[in-house]
């Protein structure tokens, strides 16, 4: 695009291969801690959400639920990842916290939604509208293991990710769920969001990429 002459630097979502640019850094997804997209009731303060997150969150051994998906179910993939769940075995869906909604935020309000996080060893996190989702960045933030579908695109904040990618939800078994709560690392996940998905990340991205175009 011509306007990109005129600035020095252009930093956006959603990532898009149409919009290759030197001028264009791609950040991740936020957190989203004012804008209440998740139920009826006003958004949540940011010293709210970090009470969940980083060295506050409990180790996963003692989190109260295995698996956690709460969200719509008419979008991506979704239809393939509700019926392998109802393979696993009971025990496993009886202690995992799992919800579908027809819409998309009409769900969990954001104090619950993130308290539910924090007691939630692993995160399932299939596409939405589009690849990247809000849900993928917060479940890191909350120390979770996080398991998805998407092919990660070879971009900075998805370097070194521990997201377990699956081919298709089909790949979701009782064996798998098994794997990854045995090598289950809270202090790993913390330590990619707080270098690759948190603001302090993306502003350190910024202020290389501004600085490496003007020396």
């Amino acid at each position: 695009p011509s306007y990109l002459d005129n600035i020095d630097l252009l930093v956006r979502e959603h990532n898009h291969k149409m919009l290759d640019h030197p001028k264009i850094l791609h950040k991740p997804l936020p957190v989203n801690c004012r804008n209440n997209i998740l139920g009826s009731s006003g958004g949540l303060d940011a010293p709210e959400f970090y009470e969940f997150t980083g060295t506050n969150s409990l180790p996963l051994d003692k989190r109260k639920y295995t698996l956690n998906f709460l969200g719509s179910s008419n979008a991506g993939d979704r239809d393939q990842m509700q019926n392998s769940l109802k393979k696993l075995r009971k025990d496993t869906l009886e202690s995992s916290l799992l919800g579908f909604t027809s819409h998309f935020a009409t769900g969990a309000k954001l104090y619950d939604y993130y308290a539910y996080l924090s007691q939630s060893q692993i995160v399932l996190c299939p596409r939405g509208g589009a690849p990247e989702t809000f849900r993928y960045t917060e479940a890191f933030a909350c120390g979770c293991s996080v398991i998805t579908t998407c092919d990660l695109p070879d971009l900075w904040y998805f370097k070194d990710s521990p997201a377990i990618v699956l081919r298709d939800w089909s790949e979701l078994t009782d064996d798998l769920v098994e794997s990854v709560l045995a090598s289950a690392d809270r202090e790993k996940n913390i330590a990619y969001y707080q270098g690759s998905l948190s603001d302090e990340a993306t502003t350190q991205q910024i202020l290389e990429k501004l600085g490496d175009d003007n020396t």
